[in-house]
């Protein structure tokens, strides 16, 4: 608010808003008389039980935040909150209103490289086994849905009861100019460590609604031009930071996270974040969402694009895949190749940290022997293994 400073209670627009806010209360049906009592209990009763639930918050705050979120509506379309991007909500958003239900819980067969390799885990960290996830990049049915579909992103991390080891692994699909795919490739392979965002992460959109995806100009709005048509997420892959912009190679990451940090405080709002197409790739596939899902469809129904969440088993997993027939059209419509780019740490496990990582040789992390990692291509109908 132009000319206020902090806790200025004198300042005259702060009071009027306030006193609209209050009258507003007032106007919605609360009034001292008629809730003291119940929010006192409601209170007492927040404090004894802190911790062990979410907070029940007392009738006065809940008719408060609906006469906030009122006035914070009218002010942004009148255009007095001058300091306040026309794509921001304010930060005390906790409930998303089309309250979407949690991304499916399923993970493909994987291979575990945990049932080979040393068992120790010092031996493991240093010579340990590379997974191998080609069988999950091209998937016939996933939850009983018919595919084929095609990973365009994942993480995965893979641990087992009783046992000192860990290893994870990034899946990272990208989109690209056959030559400048080549390049990417050939970098890849030169380098022994390809973390460090080298090849940078995809966007996370904090900012919308899950049900304003795909058709909202808000959903990753700085993926959009001027007048919110989408443009592609190309990135430049092994670019030195702060060195020229136009350094590194140029590729194209079909996915955005989305992460709705409400649902951190909102006991109604539990969906978290999911991985979902990117806003270029939903647009030109003419992409449509259905209700309270992540799941994307096609214009004539179809399912079009699954995401899967796993977080139990001792297997975290966040995967997401696209129909190959829709995936493939985006590709040959953009003059672009499909590859991937998979890899990873060995680790100690969490609880092992401390009692192993002294006994893990220093030249083990310089030398990035602890690191996995592969490379795939697209030949238009399996991912080719390059070796």
């Amino acid at each position: 608010m132009a000319g206020r400073a902090n806790y200025d209670s004198s300042h005259k627009e702060y009071s009027d808003i306030r006193r609209q806010v209050r009258w507003r209360v007032g106007n919605l049906g609360f009034s001292n008389e008629k809730f003291a009592e119940v929010d006192r209990f409601i209170d007492n009763a927040s404090w004894h039980s802190r911790g062990s639930r979410a907070k029940v918050e007392r009738y006065g705050k809940k008719y408060s935040w609906i006469a906030f979120f009122e006035m914070y509506g009218v002010r942004l379309s009148q255009g007095l909150l001058r300091d306040w991007g026309e794509h921001d909500r304010p930060s005390d958003s906790d409930i998303d209103p089309s309250f979407p239900t949690p991304p499916r819980d399923w993970v493909p067969e994987l291979d575990n490289p945990l049932n080979r390799g040393p068992e120790d885990v010092v031996d493991w960290v240093s010579t340990g086994p590379t997974p191998d996830y080609e069988s999950i990049l091209k998937l016939e049915e996933i939850d009983g849905e018919q595919g084929p579909w095609l990973l365009l992103d994942g993480f995965i991390e893979q641990g087992q009861e009783g046992d000192d080891r860990l290893i994870f692994t990034v899946l990272r699909c990208l989109l690209a100019g056959s030559s400048e795919l080549q390049q990417i490739f050939a970098e890849y392979d030169r380098r022994p460590y390809p973390g460090n965002r080298a090849i940078p992460d995809p966007m996370t959109d904090t900012n919308t609604f899950a049900g304003e995806i795909p058709w909202s100009t808000r959903f990753a709005y700085l993926l959009r031009d001027e007048t919110g048509v989408a443009e592609r997420q190309v990135v430049r892959a092994f670019k030195t930071y702060g060195r020229d912009p136009k350094e590194g190679v140029p590729v194209e990451l079909p996915v955005v996270n989305f992460v709705w940090e409400g649902a951190l405080d909102s006991s109604v709002n539990q969906a978290g974040s999911a991985m979902v197409p990117s806003p270029a790739l939903c647009e030109r596939l003419g992409l449509i969402n259905h209700a309270q899902q992540f799941d994307l469809y096609d214009s004539e129904g179809a399912i079009a694009s699954i995401c899967l969440i796993r977080k139990q088993d001792k297997i975290s997993s966040q995967l997401l895949y696209m129909r190959e027939d829709l995936f493939n059209r985006y590709a040959v419509e953009t003059g672009q190749a499909i590859g991937w780019l998979v890899w990873g740490e060995r680790t100690p496990s969490y609880a092992a940290w401390e009692r192993i990582e002294g006994k893990i040789p220093q030249n083990v992390y310089s030398e990035h022997a602890h690191i996995h990692k592969r490379s795939y291509v697209w030949n238009g109908q399996v991912p080719e293994y390059r070796d």
